[in-house]
């Protein structure tokens, strides 16, 4: 899939609300950019996406314990 084409997968994704939609997007992205030989670019969206799972865990915890 062309980075044009990731792109857009990850507006409708987000647009659209499909969280894990957005995250599969995003590591296609992942893997192409380290397919192209570009392995820290790579590694930073994972990290990144790393970072957004578990900022959203630790809201649903926090949110969980409100209720």
């Amino acid at each position: 899939m062309s980075t044009a084409r990731h792109i857009l997968a990850l507006l409708r994704s987000h647009v659209e609300g499909e969280e894990q939609q957005f995250y599969s997007a995003a590591l296609q992205m992942a893997a192409h950019e380290a397919r192209l030989g570009h392995g820290k670019l790579a590694q930073e969206i994972r990290e990144l996406i790393d970072q957004a799972k578990a900022q959203k865990s630790v809201i649903e915890k926090h949110l969980l314990l409100f209720h």
